[in-house]
This record gives structure tokens, C-alpha cells and sequence, in this order.
């Protein structure tokens, strides 16, 4: 299912449990990042080594059956695990749609890839059906853009005078990752 938007934010904040695999995709690699390693928090512990399995696309070009082994095996310490794959491009939508139609796996797997267009294969696939979720990173603008900027500072309890956002807003890019990094630079 395509999750666009408000649909997108609260997906992350309480992913359902039918969603067997996430896409993200974009042209905002900073946004994906962290919307992917905030998705892989919810489902995993994140200070447990064994609890995350990382997979290229190219792993998962070479050896097919990958991606079915790692989203069915047990984490070695009995906590809760995800899969995340980087790197995705349309190659690889037969391994992830033949994974799909045989189940997915019993953990959750995140995809991440790069801007892909509306026709792409991956892309489809992961619109098309209800057990997956397609999520458009993005860059931020305007209002969106300021909103990140002050939930970033509030976050560190650090308070803008009036005219410090829109000084910010005229320096800053648009990749989150990038802004992000920049406004802890500041804080």
C-alpha cells in the first residue's frame, strides 16, 4: 500500500502488524536513513548486535534464498529482530515479490532504496499489495522544513529567538540527514 503524508507519519509511529515489509524510497537518502533506523528501533532492540541483519542488494542479487533465511531465522539472544535491506533497485523485485507471495518472513523487513519512478517494479509491487507499505521520502520545504528544525531544538531544550529560524531556513539544504547534523553543529 502506498502511505503518503499524515498516513506515513502515523504508520511509523504504530506500524499494523498485517505490514510484513516497508519500502522507503526517495530522493532524500538522509530522510530514508531515518525513517528506516526509527522503524527498525520500534521493532528491535537496537543495542543488541543479533537483533538487526543487514542485507546489500547485492547480497540479495547473488543469493536469492537470502532474503527468506535471514527474515526466518531466530536472533541468537531470543529478542526481537528486523531485517533491513539497503541499496534496493528493480533487479530485485522478483527475489522480494516470490518472498512475498511465499509468506515474507516472520520478521518485519525494511527496504530501502533511492528515487525510484511510479512505474518502477519494486515500487509497484510494494503499492499494489496490503501486506507491504511504499513510503515516498521527500526533502523538506517551507513549513515542513521549519517544523524539523524546531522539533529538533525542543528536543535538546534549546529555545529559537525570533529572528533565528528564519536566518536558519535561508542557510539550511534540504537532505534531513544533512540539517540534521548542521543544527547539532548548533545546539
Amino acid at each position: 500500500m502506498k502511505l503518503n503524508g499524515g498516513k506515513a507519519e502515523a504508520f511509523l509511529k504504530s506500524p499494523r502488524g498485517n505490514i510484513r515489509a516497508v519500502l522507503f524510497f526517495g530522493p532524500d537518502s538522509g530522510l530514508i536513513r531515518e525513517r528506516g533506523k526509527a522503524l527498525v528501533s520500534h521493532f528491535a532492540d537496537v543495542d543488541d548486535p543479533f537483533a538487526i541483519t543487514e542485507i546489500s542488494a547485492d547480497a540479495l542479487k547473488k543469493d536469492a534464498a537470502l532474503l527468506s533465511d535471514t527474515s526466518n531465522a531466530m536472533s541468537l539472544m531470543g529478542s526481537a529482530s528486523v531485517v533491513r535491506v539497503r541499496g534496493l533497485t528493480d533487479a530485485a523485485a522478483t527475489v522480494i515479490e516470490s518472498w512475498l507471495e511465499a509468506g515474507a518472513g516472520v520478521l518485519p523487513t525494511i527496504f530501502e532504496a533511492s528515487e525510484l519512478t511510479p512505474r518502477s517494479k519494486i515500487r509497484v509491487l510494494f503499492e499494489k499489495r496490503n501486506d507491504a507499505a511504499a513510503i515516498g521520502c521527500y526533502p523538506d520545504e517551507g513549513r515542513d522544513l521549519s517544523a524539523v528544525v524546531r522539533e529538533h531544538f525542543s528536543e535538546h531544550n534549546v529555545l529559537l529567538g525570533p529572528d533565528a529560524l528564519p536566518a536558519l531556513m535561508a542557510r539550511l539544504g534540504t537532505d534531513r540527514l544533512a540539517i540534521r547534523q548542521e543544527l547539532d553543529k548548533l545546539i
